[in-house]
């Protein structure tokens, strides 16, 4: 992926971007490297905006607030899944909506449940 990310990136294939930064986020997620994910899902966010993809946007919005719920980081999730409440239903995004809401109960529970 990180290969992908230069070659893309020299060749100037910008429009592939958001799906590069989205894998490479995925992977250090996987491996709880949440810092460097949470840098990459920035960057995919940073992507799909330059491309005005409000799905890609969506995804990437996703993305980090994952990275933020997984890193303990309860409140910066909650924003940015709500965010993402409003954003996905917007374009009928019934996907992104539907775990933006699943997250936000996961986030409730956390909270009832962990502290």
């Amino acid at each position: 992926m990180l290969n992908a990310q230069d070659i893309f990136e020299r060749l100037g294939h910008l429009k592939g971007m958001p799906d590069v930064f989205d894998g490479i986020a995925g992977i250090y997620s996987q491996i709880s490297n949440y810092p460097v994910a949470l840098e990459y899902a920035l960057k995919q966010l940073e992507a799909a905006q330059q491309r005005h993809d409000k799905q890609l946007i969506a995804n990437a919005n996703n993305n980090i607030a994952v990275i933020n719920l997984a890193a303990g980081n309860y409140e910066g999730a909650r924003e940015t899944l709500l965010n993402n409440l409003q954003i996905s239903s917007e374009i009928g995004y019934k996907r992104i909506e539907s775990l933006s809401h699943m997250n936000l109960v996961i986030i409730l529970l956390s909270l009832i449940y962990f502290r």
